[in-house]
């Protein structure tokens, strides 16, 4: 119970933060990771920054700072099912579930995303200072992008993107 208002704090604290963190010393947050308690994850194309509040191998609770819509044009899917609550902002995803026709749509409350390889979806429009709280179940599979060729494990997929950028820079 302590744990859970400290959580709780902790997210409205962030979430009156201005703008996402720059420049504090975090604590990283590693792939494949278990277990932790407040880890940041950080990708190259800072379109997004994640802190992991709590993660265990049945839940997670991580605060997302959304700057920019996916930098990747195919649609993805997710490891886990979960909620996205937005705390401030909000942002458009193109949505496709099976094999109807991909809709886009606006969000400005929440999003519900399940960990399913036919429920996939790309960010594509975001507004400024965009927050949002994620609770987030188990991980049940391996996610991956939907591509003309087919569907691609993410692992696969960044591999390919960075020997395709290897062999153009030499």
């Amino acid at each position: 119970m302590t744990l859970l208002v400290l959580a709780v704090v902790v997210i409205v604290a962030v979430a009156l933060a201005p703008t996402r963190p720059v420049g504090a010393v975090k604590r990283k947050y590693k792939t494949g990771t278990r277990w932790c308690l407040w880890r940041w994850t950080e990708v190259d194309s800072e379109y997004i920054t994640r802190l992991h509040v709590l993660k265990t191998p049945f839940f997670a609770v991580c605060v997302h700072w959304i700057l920019k819509p996916d930098p990747e044009p195919w649609l993805h899917d997710h490891p886990v099912t979960f909620l996205s609550i937005i705390l401030r902002g909000g942002y458009s995803e193109k949505r496709q579930w099976m094999w109807f026709e991909p809709v886009v749509r606006t969000h400005r409350w929440f999003n519900w995303i399940r960990a399913d390889k036919r429920d996939k979806h790309t960010i594509v429009d975001v507004k400024p200072n965009t927050l949002t709280l994620c609770l987030m179940g188990p991980k049940t599979r391996t996610w991956g992008f939907h591509t003309e060729a087919g569907w691609i494990d993410w692992q696969t997929y960044y591999a390919a993107q960075r020997a395709e950028k290897a062999k153009t820079t030499s």
